[in-house]
């Protein structure tokens, strides 16, 4: 699933491309995408916009149609946005000025797309926690947001109402870069372990943005290359093994993340 280094990526592909290109005609080749709005009205509010900015909030990317307001794209498990390319699982396409296009792709269907005209307020609407690398969520927020009811840190980490933008994969690198069992119970951190947990989830999300989330440009030493059962620790060779937590396959190194 496109996670926040995934999403930032589509979001830096949109502005040095599409962005600044007026909407001449919008097509949503199956209206299963849409949420809380119709194709007809989706292409009556980009009609003759120019798309002129763009936000990420945790998983999702919003880009401005002028005074319209903002198309709100949710990724799903599969999805992508394309620019200037073809694409079988393309279920919106914006048609743009000087022949260029944006593409919108969920191969699974299980990508969402909105429109709004308050970010903030469809970030509240829903329930979405500060994003991960936002000034908003410093050390202390982190702490706070953390602790509570207990549970395993990963459970707590992907949880979309505490810390907007951490899925499976990118937890996992997380956790790996930290040393911390993905089962580890949040109650048992005291304050400096989880200012440390803070450095590494914001030094792990800007290397992997800054390499376009791309796994294989990623530095030697992290684990997402190598997210495989079975295959060499990059760090002590040692086998990587995989966990249940709360349902999700869970890929960790059992000697440098030593089980609770």
């Amino acid at each position: 699933m496109p996670e926040l280094p995934d999403v930032d990526t589509f979001r830096h592909r949109f502005d040095t491309t599409a962005r600044g290109h007026r909407v001449e005609h919008t097509s949503v080749s199956d209206t299963r995408i849409l949420e809380d709005v119709t194709r007809q009205r989706l292409a009556q509010r980009l009609h003759g916009q120019r798309l002129d900015d763009s936000r990420r909030h945790g998983k999702y990317l919003f880009l401005r149609g002028g005074d319209a307001g903002w198309l709100v794209l949710h990724f799903g498990m599969t999805g992508e946005l394309i620019y200037d390319s073809d694409s079988d699982d393309a279920r919106l396409v914006l048609d743009l000025d000087r022949d260029h296009r944006l593409l919108y792709t969920s191969r699974r269907m299980l990508g969402r797309v909105g429109f709004t005209e308050d970010v903030d307020r469809f970030v509240e609407d829903h329930d979405l926690g500060p994003d991960a690398m936002s000034d908003d969520l410093d050390a202390e927020t982190f702490v706070a947001r953390i602790r509570g009811r207990s549970g395993m840190i990963k459970s707590k980490l992907m949880d979309q109402s505490r810390i907007a933008g951490l899925g499976n994969v990118y937890t996992d690198e997380i956790l790996f870069q930290a040393g911390v069992h993905p089962r580890r119970a949040t109650d048992t951190f005291d304050t400096d372990e989880l200012h440390a947990l803070h450095r590494v989830m914001r030094r792990v999300l800007r290397v992997t943005t800054d390499h376009g989330a791309d796994p294989g440009e990623f530095p030697r030493g992290y684990l997402t290359p190598r997210r495989e059962e079975g295959a060499e620790c990059p760090r002590c060779d040692g086998p990587i093994e995989t966990c249940s937590v709360s349902g999700r396959t869970s890929y960790v190194c059992p000697r440098c993340q030593p089980a609770p």
